[in-house]
C-alpha cells in the first residue's frame, strides 16, 4: 500500500481526497498538515511515497517545501494541488522538480487518477503546459513576472492582495526586515513604485 501525506489548509480538502484515496485500498493517507514545517519534519523521518502539496500555506509555501525536500534528497514524489492559474504555476512546479499539477477545480477521481500516474513512474501536468514545452513555446507569463523568483512571486501576489510587511512575515516564517527586502527587490525587477501598481500587474497578468 503506497503512503500518502497531504499538506493543505483546508480541512474539507484534505478529508476528501483522504476519503477517496483510502476507498480504493491502495493507498494510506499516513499524515494531514496544515503547514510545511510539521511537514517537512515527519518527511524526514519517515518514508513516504507521495506529497500531495498546495501552493498557499502558512508558514512555508510550496514552492519552499518542495525546494527542501529536494535539498534534503527526500525520495518522496509530490504533486501539486492548486486553485492557481495552471498556465503559470504548473511550469514553475515542474520546474521546482516535481512530479505533477493538477487544479483544485478537478473532480476527485481526476486527482485519484494523477496520484495514480504519479505513482506508476509518470508525470502528470496539464496537456496545454506539456503540448506548449513539445512544441517549444515559452511559458505563459509575461518577461517582467517571469525574472521573478517562485518566492518573490508569492510575496508579490500577497503584497498585492494588500497584506502588510508583518502579516506576509508572520504567514511566512521570515522577519519583516526580510519581506522589505524583498518588497524591494520585487519593486526593482517590475519597475514600479507602488502596491497599487503591483496589484494592477498581478491582475493583468491572471497571477491570481
Amino acid at each position: 500500500m503506497k503512503s500518502i501525506v497531504i499538506i493543505d489548509d483546508h480541512p474539507a480538502i484534505c478529508i476528501a481526497i483522504r476519503s477517496t484515496l483510502e476507498k480504493s485500498g491502495e493507498f494510506k493517507v499516513v499524515l494531514e498538515s496544515d503547514n510545511g514545517i510539521d511537514a517537512l519534519e515527519y518527511l524526514r523521518k519517515n518514508d513516504v511515497d507521495l506529497v500531495i502539496l498546495d501552493l498557499e500555506l502558512p508558514r512555508l509555501d510550496g514552492f519552499e517545501i518542495m525546494k527542501r525536500i529536494r535539498a534534503a534528497e527526500l525520495s518522496t514524489k509530490v504533486l501539486f494541488l492548486s486553485a492557481k492559474n495552471e498556465n503559470i504555476y504548473a511550469i514553475r512546479a515542474l520546474k521546482s522538480g516535481a512530479h505533477g499539477f493538477i487544479g483544485k477545480g478537478k473532480n476527485m477521481n481526476d486527482i485519484f487518477q494523477a496520484v495514480k500516474m504519479v505513482l506508476s513512474g509518470y508525470s502528470f501536468f496539464p496537456e496545454s503546459i506539456m503540448q506548449g514545452l513539445a512544441d517549444g513555446k515559452k511559458e505563459k507569463s509575461t518577461p517582467v513576472f517571469k525574472s521573478l523568483s517562485n518566492r518573490e512571486l508569492m510575496i508579490a501576489r500577497l503584497l498585492a492582495d494588500g497584506q502588510s510587511n508583518l502579516e506576509i512575515g508572520l504567514a511566512l516564517s521570515i522577519s519583516n526586515k526580510t519581506v522589505s527586502t524583498y518588497k524591494i527587490r520585487i519593486f526593482q525587477k517590475l519597475n514600479i513604485n507602488s502596491i497599487i501598481e503591483l496589484a494592477s500587474h498581478v491582475k493583468e497578468n491572471d497571477f491570481n
